[in-house]
């Protein structure tokens, strides 16, 4: 039996629709969580349980926190140039992923 090719491209557009779902799905839920979590500190601050005046500890804390950060995006753009993000199927994939999910 021979190899046909439009199953193989199928196959790989299928993959990549459902990799840019998740990507979606996942990026749609850390979105949410990043969104409670910065309401929550600006409750709290409101409220007053939670000061958000700078002293050294928290300017220390912040640099330190930056700085790993920094390192941190240079592994996700390595990471994230594998990813298929001119694809047709990607995009869509992750459009519905992230307006589903």
């Amino acid at each position: 039996m021979a190899f046909d090719p439009t199953l193989g491209i199928t196959a790989l557009s299928a993959v990549t629709f459902t990799l840019g779902l998740l990507i979606g799905v996942v990026a749609k839920r850390a979105l949410k969580l990043t969104f409670a979590i910065v309401s929550l500190v600006i409750l709290l601050a409101v409220t007053g349980y939670v000061n958000l005046a700078l002293n050294e500890v928290t300017t220390s804390t912040i640099l330190r926190a930056f700085s790993v950060a920094q390192a941190e995006a240079g592994h996700a753009t390595a990471i994230a140039s594998a990813l298929p993000l001119s694809s047709a199927a990607f995009l869509i994939g992750a459009t519905l992923g992230f307006w589903k999910g």
